[in-house]
């Protein structure tokens, strides 16, 4: 399992500095005291291993590093592994790209304010790619960022076949990383992982972990460890380099030590990379265990409604919000949406009774996706009838916000027979068709009833009735006597919407 690191800003972590390394330099980084809160948004300025003993987590999504900052944590790691799993559904072995982890990584970065240390897998290609990809880290937010030596597609460390690239190139992607972080300006930590214990030896994990810490590496990892014995000899190279420790939890290649143990070994940081996917998976099985059976999981096995709304920010927004509140061009929630509709429907009429028929009207449509929703502002008049001028044109086409305008002559009503003549359909006009639509919420948010015949206005004012040949509806339904439902669905927005023939 290759746990991934990402610092975005400071956090308490610190160990005494190396009496041999310059001041300024990346590992020095990691002693110096955090700074003033005005640097705070750095990259990892203050980062510092304070003595002690550091345990974090790995993080798939944004609201799982969420949880992780709730729960207290300083800062926490993104994870390769978690995030093929939680965002392609697929195994850890080279599927994810480095656009995806890029993207995820700044959905992360963005949730929280607590450092990030990201996955970098190997860099995602040569030398040249890593400089990249490092820059990439950078600008996502991520604080630090983890690079290993697999050749690619690269995988999960405890798992089989895993190969490694050469020493000389698993050290120029470091020095690589180190000259990204230099042109940048930056002082991300760079975390380097080697995979040679299972690839090759442990000899040889031991060999790359010294030349990856010459190379500029300011903390050390061998993935997949075998045995505590190696674990402890891993520690002792360069002790004063930070070392860290994965702990696969149910039954990696590496012995699950707790964190006493580890300290005493000399680590300094350790990572759970399961724990939380882990424990995910589990209960949304038993949830759909449960509900397949019949039954919604215990009120204990999940948060309240309430809990989660808090988990998610709702509350803080609603008092944020608050600041941009507004005394006018306040949105109604149906009435104005209701009335408004009715006047069009009321223009409509009109026309059928050819009572303005032989001018051009301008019949004035709110957008689609205004429509759809049922919110008119009460302060406007968006519907209505008035004489069409090539000044209201011109107005129309300088501002797309304005309501749609489509002008209508008695020609369009012709074709749907309106003047009463031999069109079969013709007849549908003294019929009338009854709109409906109900929130997921329950509130109703349109209720009108419109002439049958007008079907391309009924498109506009429900654009998920687009594509619905409710003109076939009706042919089957012209020669009923009485009421009959039409349609009965929900759009994709969760409401639900109900045609009638009246």
């Amino acid at each position: 399992m290759k746990p991934s690191m990402a610092i975005r800003n400071t956090c308490n972590v610190s160990i005494s500095t190396p009496s041999n390394f310059k001041t300024g330099s990346p590992i020095h980084r990691l002693t110096e005291t955090p700074p003033p809160e005005s640097l705070k948004r750095r990259h990892s300025g203050g980062f510092s291993i304070r003595r002690g003993f550091i345990r974090d987590l790995l993080v798939s999504t944004a609201l799982s590093a969420k949880l992780v900052e709730r729960a207290g944590f300083n800062f926490c790691f993104t994870t390769g592994f978690g995030i093929s799993a939680s965002r392609l559904g697929l195994p850890d072995t080279g599927f994810i790209s480095y656009g995806e982890m890029v993207d995820q990584g700044h959905q992360i970065t963005q949730a929280v304010s607590i450092p990030i240390i990201g996955d970098g897998d190997n860099g995602y290609g040569n030398a040249m790619n890593v400089k990249r990809t490092v820059k990439g880290y950078i600008s996502a937010g991520f604080a630090g960022i983890i690079l290993e030596d697999q050749v690619s597609p690269k995988a999960c460390g405890h798992t089989q076949g895993r190969k490694v690239v050469s020493r000389e190139e698993a050290v120029m992607r470091i020095k690589a990383a180190v000259d990204a972080r230099k042109e940048s300006g930056s002082d991300i930590v760079i975390v380097a992982r080697t995979d040679s214990r299972q690839a090759v030896s442990f000899d040889e994990s031991i060999w790359r972990s010294r030349a990856l810490a010459d190379a500029g590496a300011d903390v050390l990892f061998i993935d997949a460890l075998a045995s505590k014995e190696e674990m402890k000899a891993f520690c002792d190279v360069y002790p004063l380099i930070p070392k860290m420790a994965n702990m696969l939890e149910g039954g990696g290649k590496t012995p699950i030590l707790n964190p006493i143990e580890l300290e005493d070994l000399g680590y300094k940081l350790v990572v759970y990379p399961l724990s939380l996917i882990g424990v995910s998976i589990r209960a949304m099985e038993d949830a759909l265990t449960a509900i397949k059976g019949g039954r919604v999981p215990p009120p204990g096995s999940m948060p309240s409604f309430e809990e989660v709304k808090e988990i998610l920010g709702f509350n803080t927004y609603y008092e944020e919000e608050k600041q941009y509140s507004t005394s006018t061009g306040q949105l109604s929630p149906q009435r104005g949406g209701s009335e408004s509709c009715h006047s069009l429907f009321k223009a409509i009429s009109m026309v059928k009774s050819k009572a303005i028929l032989g001018k051009p009207l301008v019949l004035m449509f709110l957008r689609p996706d205004r429509l759809g929703t049922g919110y008119l502002s009460t302060s406007s008049n968006a519907y209505g009838i008035q004489q069409g001028t090539q000044e209201d044109t011109d107005q129309r086409d300088q501002n797309p916000q304005d309501p749609v305008v489509e002008v209508i002559t008695p020609d369009v009503y012709n074709n749907y027979g309106a003047d009463g003549t031999r069109d079969p359909f013709s007849g549908i006009w003294s019929r009338t068709l009854r709109v409906k639509i109900t929130g997921q919420d329950g509130f109703e948010r349109l209720d009108v009833r419109i002439p049958a015949g007008f079907l391309d206005g009924l498109t506009n004012i429900v654009p998920a009735l687009v594509g619905v040949n409710i003109k076939a509806l009706l042919d089957d339904a012209a020669l009923e006597v009485g009421g009959k439902q039409l349609l009965d669905f929900k759009d994709t927005m969760g409401d639900r919407i109900q045609v009638f023939l009246e």
